[in-house]
């Protein structure tokens, strides 16, 4: 199916056939049988659900490692073009295609020229956007086995200059997660609200002190609060409700300034607990650490050099979250962002297609970095 296609054909198939987090095994089919027909590449599956590793020996020397994600997102995509999503309501807007793209190029390139040193990693993991896949992956025992001494990935970023090249160190990405408050009150009569404990009035004071939690003097660095949802009651007139679910993400650049609003949040919810005789339930979901990157920026930045593309040193890190992070508690690693057009449609949007004419910039990066970390 794949023998001979260009890198950019390959990308259009795994667009047109994109799988949400945990359901990617079509995806990793495809990449799996990539890496069948390069030479003497060992494929590891199901490796943190369908997470898959291919790995090549050249020579003695540091294992490198890349990283991109499997799966898309459930986006109903606005696409006219002939490659388009073909499983209703599953799209690749966050461009995860392209990611696994630059590494099956990469690939492509370690497998025509071998260096004589070192072994390299391909990392596609699954479960990327649920924040559940690197976690999956560490824990995993064949993984543990892999040796990884370094870790890199990018991120397309929409807005930038096409072709150049954010990072910094230390935080790259922001920590966040999905907080969801389950509010039991008691109902009446709608003509008496006197005599119930309405949920809606708990929620919304519930939301004031949430949202003023960024504020706090003990918060250090950014931080942010976005409502998500909000629901109490039916078309019931005449009955003042019982139950209400409030939900909310939050954000920080640091890991430890999320805890503190996580500690924040569940201490509010106790208050109100008390002064409403009411029931609070406070459950985290999706939780995302801050993507700490390791000081190897000096190694990036000649890397870009090489390559003929601009670098610029970010001052505060992006407001979305990674789970590359993760990989961290294993070893070093280094993770920057790839301009993907200024006029490029955002992350997430349904008009999002990742393009194309950055696979050959974002490969050639980690060329050069697996040039220095291990010279050929």
């Amino acid at each position: 199916m794949l023998v001979g296609k260009p890198i950019p054909t390959i990308r259009k198939i795994l667009h047109q056939h994109p799988e949400v987090s945990r359901e990617e095994s079509q995806t990793a089919d495809i990449i799996s049988e990539y890496f069948s027909h390069l030479k003497d590449f060992s494929i590891l599956r199901n490796v943190g659900y369908h997470g898959l590793v291919a790995s090549r020996k050249f020579g003695e020397g540091k294992t490198i490692a890349f990283r991109a994600e499997l799966d898309a997102l459930p986006i109903l995509e606005n696409s006219r073009e002939d490659y388009g999503s073909e499983k209703e309501g599953v799209s690749h807007v966050c461009g995860h295609d392209g990611h696994m793209s630059i590494l099956l190029a990469l690939a492509k390139d370690l497998n025509d020229n071998p260096p004589a040193h070192g072994t390299v990693c391909f990392i596609f993991q699954s479960a990327e956007e649920t924040g559940e896949g690197a976690a999956a992956m560490i824990e995993s025992a064949e993984f543990s086995n892999l040796g990884i001494d370094e870790c890199y990935a990018l991120h397309n970023i929409p807005g930038l200059k096409m072709g150049s090249v954010h990072s910094k160190v230390g935080s790259f990405a922001c920590a966040s997660v999905g907080v969801v408050i389950n509010i039991t009150g008691k109902t009446a009569h709608a003509a008496h609200p006197e005599d119930a404990v309405n949920p809606l009035e708990i929620a919304i004071e519930m939301w004031k002190q949430i949202s003023e939690l960024p504020d706090n003097e003990n918060i250090a660095d950014f931080a942010l609060v976005t409502s998500i949802g909000l629901h109490s009651g039916d078309r019931n007139f005449g009955t003042s409700p019982a139950e209400a679910e409030l939900m909310v993400t939050m954000r920080a650049a640091r890991t430890a300034d999320l805890e503190l609003m996580k500690e924040a949040c569940a201490a509010a919810a106790a208050s109100l607990t008390v002064k409403y005789d009411a029931d609070l339930k406070v459950n985290f979901h999706e939780y995302f650490s801050a993507t700490e990157n390791a000081d190897l920026i000096e190694g990036l930045k000649k890397a870009c050099s090489h390559a003929e593309l601009p670098f610029q040193e970010m001052k505060k890190p992006f407001r979305w979250s990674e789970d590359f992070a993760h990989f961290s508690k294993r070893f070093p690693i280094l993770m920057f962002g790839l301009g993907s057009g200024v006029h490029q449609p955002a992350l997430h949007a349904p008009d999002f297609d990742f393009p194309e004419e950055i696979i050959e910039n974002g490969k050639s990066v980690f060329f050069e970095l697996y040039k220095l970390r291990s010279p050929f």
